[in-house]
């Protein structure tokens, strides 16, 4: 009996080990494939000439874990990228990402 016990809690621990490995790969796989796209070479200029102004601006992403549309399949993951100016935050744009096929599917911008 507690060797069964012992077995399910280590595959029961194993296993969420196993699942945010694999989420930490798929983010880092999005990240390098985001920093190759035009938009993020604009963005990154853009930050780079506010701080040479004197302007403290940071780049922050958010993943959501459960995806806006419920229409779509569940490999797709939304990732939204912010700009702080300090005193404002505002999205820069929303990346869709397929987990599956490891490719960018869309970029989202100007979503006022």
């Amino acid at each position: 009996m507690c060797k069964k016990i012992f077995f399910v809690a280590f595959v029961c621990v194993f296993g969420l080990i196993s699942c945010e490995e694999k989420e930490y790969n798929t983010r880092q796989i999005l990240f390098k494939q985001l920093e190759e796209t035009p938009e993020f070479h604009a963005l990154s200029k853009r930050l780079d000439s506010l701080k040479e102004e004197g302007i403290e601006a940071k780049l922050s992403v958010s993943f959501l874990k459960e995806n806006i549309d419920t229409t779509v399949e569940k490999n797709l993951m939304t990732a939204v990228i912010y700009e702080n100016l300090g005193f404002a935050e505002t999205i820069q744009f929303v990346i869709k990402y397929d987990s599956i096929a490891n490719k960018i599917i869309s970029i989202t911008k100007d979503l006022e």
